[in-house]
């Protein structure tokens, strides 16, 4: 597995060297490639290129999701990176009423843009927890592209298979946002889970667990009053049915 970290001299190369096109075509042919092999592994691609959707690898009303991105270097070097997460379309439908104050800076920053995951991580975490770069997958010519292409494969197989079998069902994703769980201090995700509780008709689930969010003691991405503000809507969130 090549992994390529980047440089301070970068800008300096792209003065030198322009993009070459033999790069552009390596990344076309590997997008394809990665398309019909994340397809026989039952991912479809949704309309934004670089998602993927599986409907069997989750209970309803859960959907896993792969971000696979394959992009050209500004000389010529293919690299590709993911995240795997798990949405629930019904969820995201209803965020689109939370009042701004209510949300985390990410959520508010990629309001509309990015969905409110009920869980994620990316690939570099699901290497090294500690990771904070991309986990990367680079190539320079079709030998390369192979490798690399099988590589990144390799890891959706195991650990991204893992993963997501880890979060494989309401009862499994709350799990993870619950007391010992890997995700209870992820504002993020704290809140998207508590959303889905309120959704199932169990709404006391999610105050509950956002009063224990707000208690803990670590550095947080939001402030008490963004959690307050989170919660007074909550409640206003009525169950529906989740199929």
């Amino acid at each position: 597995m090549a992994v390529r970290e980047p440089q301070n001299n970068d800008w300096i190369a792209a003065a030198r060297f322009p993009p070459m096109t033999g790069g552009s075509e390596l990344r076309k042919s590997l997008e394809a490639r990665l398309r019909t092999a994340l397809a026989e592994r039952g991912f479809r691609r949704l309309r934004t290129k670089q998602y993927f959707q599986s409907g069997e690898l989750a209970e309803p009303p859960l959907v896993a999701q792969l971000v696979v991105g394959v992009d050209t270097h500004r000389y010529g070097t293919v690299r590709m990176s993911g995240v795997a997460q798990v949405v629930c379309p019904a969820v995201d439908e209803v965020f689109a009423s939370a009042p701004d104050d209510a949300l985390t800076r990410g959520q508010w920053i990629y309001r509309g843009r990015l969905g409110n995951r009920v869980a994620t991580r990316t690939f570099g975490r699901l290497e090294n927890p500690a990771r904070s770069e991309p986990l990367e997958w680079t190539a320079d010519d079709e030998e390369q592209g192979d490798r690399a292409l099988q590589d990144l494969l390799t890891f959706v197989d195991g650990p991204v298979r893992t993963w997501l079998d880890s979060r494989s069902s309401v009862a499994l994703v709350r799990a993870a946002v619950d007391p010992g769980g890997e995700d209870e201090s992820n504002g993020s995700v704290v809140r998207t889970a508590s959303v889905l509780d309120a959704l199932l008709g169990e709404p006391g689930r999610g105050v509950e667990r956002l009063r224990r969010y707000a208690a803990r003691p670590e550095e947080k991405v939001d402030s008490p009053e963004q959690v307050q503000a989170f919660l007074r809507w909550l409640h206003t969130v009525q169950p529906m049915r989740l199929d």
